[in-house]
C-alpha cells in the first residue's frame, strides 16, 4: 500500500479522465442497466484508488496517469463486457423462445403464437426465422449460411432482423 498517497487529492487531480472514461462506459453498456453515470463515475473513483494502493510502485517505469488510466480502462471494458453477456439482444432472446416453442409448444400454443406472432411476419421474415429454427448452431458462419441460401446481403439481413425484432416485441 502506497501510505503517502493523499487519495482524496489524487482522485480530484484525475476526476475528468475517470468522468470521461465512465461517460463512454455508460455509452457502451447494454440497455436496459442497472448502472446510470453516477454509479459508474463513483466506480471509477474507487477502482483509482484501488488500483494505486494494491498495484502502484513508483520507479518501475509507468507515470501514475497512464497506469490509473489503464486500471480504468480494464475495468470499464470488463462491465460493458459483463452487460452483453447477461443481457442478450432481443432478437437472440426471441430466436431462443421460438426454438423452445418450435420443439415444445403443442397445436394450440402454436396457433396462438401463430395468430399472436407468425402473421405479422412478411414471408421474407418467416423464410429468415425457418432456417434459424432448422440449426441449433449460430455464429458468423451460420448467419453466412442463411444468407447465401436466400440471396441476401449482411444489409438486408440486419433490415430483417431489425423488423422481425420490432413485430416480436409488440404484442399486438
Amino acid at each position: 500500500m502506497n501510505s503517502n498517497i493523499d487519495y482524496a487529492a489524487l482522485v480530484e487531480e484525475h476526476k475528468d479522465l475517470i468522468e470521461a472514461m465512465a461517460w463512454v462506459a455508460f455509452t457502451k453498456i447494454r440497455r436496459p442497466s442497472t448502472y446510470d453515470l453516477d454509479d459508474l463515475i463513483q466506480e471509477g473513483r474507487i477502482v483509482c484508488i484501488e488500483w494505486v494502493q494494491r498495484w502502484y510502485r513508483p520507479g518501475k517505469g509507468a507515470s501514475l496517469k497512464t497506469f490509473i488510466t489503464a486500471g480504468l480502462r480494464n475495468h470499464f471494458a470488463d462491465l460493458v463486457r459483463k452487460s452483453f453477456r447477461e443481457h442478450p439482444t432481443d432478437l437472440e432472446v426471441h430466436e431462443t423462445d421460438l426454438r423452445k416453442r418450435s420443439s415444445e409448444c403443442g397445436p394450440e400454443e402454436m396457433a396462438i403464437f401463430n395468430e399472436t406472432y407468425w402473421n405479422k411476419l412478411t414471408e421474407q421474415q418467416r423464410r429468415y426465422i425457418t432456417l434459424i429454427l432448422q440449426n441449433v448452431t449460430t455464429g458468423p458462419s451460420f448467419r453466412e449460411h442463411i444468407r447465401t441460401t436466400m440471396g441476401i446481403t449482411i444489409t438486408v439481413e440486419e433490415g430483417l432482423r431489425k423488423g422481425i425484432r420490432i413485430k416480436l416485441s409488440s404484442k399486438y
